[in-house]
């Protein structure tokens, strides 16, 4: 049975359960087609096509949250945004559909968000750097931030500063044209649904790649070792994140002497990320990855 998005808004100081139409939420938004309640509703769509236990909780990450406008005034700087971003929003599928419905969100929102470089220095090649942005729809910078639970049952600790995003993270991720992301994991759980262009995934370091185009989407457990490749057009795609948010991405590398070494980016309260440390990959370590098959 199909699932419909359930979603509660609320104004910022507003009384729990106290909902707002979309249009009076005092996020900028003018057309309920760029609301959190479309975006919510055409996410959840795609994963009632996808099974197992991860599109589940992606769902319940969607359905069970309660959301806060933050009133963030669109960004559109980044260099690539303007080379890519028109081009991608041209290539949508038009016409009112339910196959359509991301895609259209996505032409109403994509120049309302705050869109920013996700990596910045740490030895990260330009290109790569330049060419990978996102534009949160929920998170710390996004349209909408996850209410913070009642500090009084929940480990403060956890939820300190501006990290915060409650149990999601959730945009536009735009790709230029002959990116590759290298093999890297996360705690986090993921789903990236392609809305322009096409972007290979590599689940693994041996296992054959995954092709997804508009309208399909690829799911990713938490830890899983994982890279993307665009060929000659940019990507433009709506990604999610759920589970633990404030941990940390580790790319993986290889050595002239074939030895293997993962390098940590954390997480900073704008979202971006920073270089951390190094260390050996170890045995266990793959496993978890879901890529043991290789000696490390």
């Amino acid at each position: 049975m199909k699932k419909t998005a359930k979603y509660r808004l609320r104004q910022a100081g507003a009384k729990r359960g106290t909902a707002r139409s979309i249009k009076e939420n005092g996020a900028g938004i003018k057309d309920d087609d760029a609301g959190i309640e479309a975006f919510t509703s055409a996410m959840t769509d795609l994963l009632a096509n996808a099974s197992g236990p991860w599109a589940a909780e992606l769902t319940n990450a969607f359905t069970q949250l309660d959301f806060t406008p933050t009133g963030i005034d669109p960004d559109l700087g980044p260099d690539s945004i303007g080379r890519y971003l028109e081009g991608c929003i041209q290539s949508l599928p038009q016409g009112k559909s339910p196959d359509n419905a991301l895609a259209d969100f996505a032409r109403n929102v994509a120049r309302q968000l705050s869109w920013y470089q996700i990596f910045d220095g740490g030895g990260v090649d330009p290109g790569l750097e330049r060419g990978m942005l996102a534009g949160q729809i929920v998170g710390t910078r996004g349209l909408y931030n996850v209410d913070r639970p009642n500090a009084s049952t929940t480990d403060p600790d956890l939820y300190a500063g501006n990290l915060y995003a409650g149990n999601l993270y959730a945009g536009l991720f735009l790709l230029a044209p002959g990116i590759y992301y290298p093999l890297h994991q996360h705690p986090a759980l993921e789903v990236y649904a392609v809305l322009s262009g096409n972007l290979t995934i590599h689940h693994g370091r041996s296992k054959p790649a995954m092709v997804i185009g508009p309208g399909q989407i690829s799911i990713t457990p938490p830890w899983q070792v994982h890279s993307l490749t665009t060929g000659d057009h940019p990507c433009l795609v709506a990604y999610a994140w759920t589970g633990d948010l404030t941990g940390e991405n580790w790319w993986w590398q290889q050595d002239e002497e074939g030895q293997w070494w993962r390098h940590c980016w954390e997480r900073q309260a704008s979202s971006a990320w920073a270089p951390g440390r190094t260390e050996k990959l170890t045995p266990e370590e793959m496993h978890r990855a879901g890529d043991p098959d290789i000696e490390a």
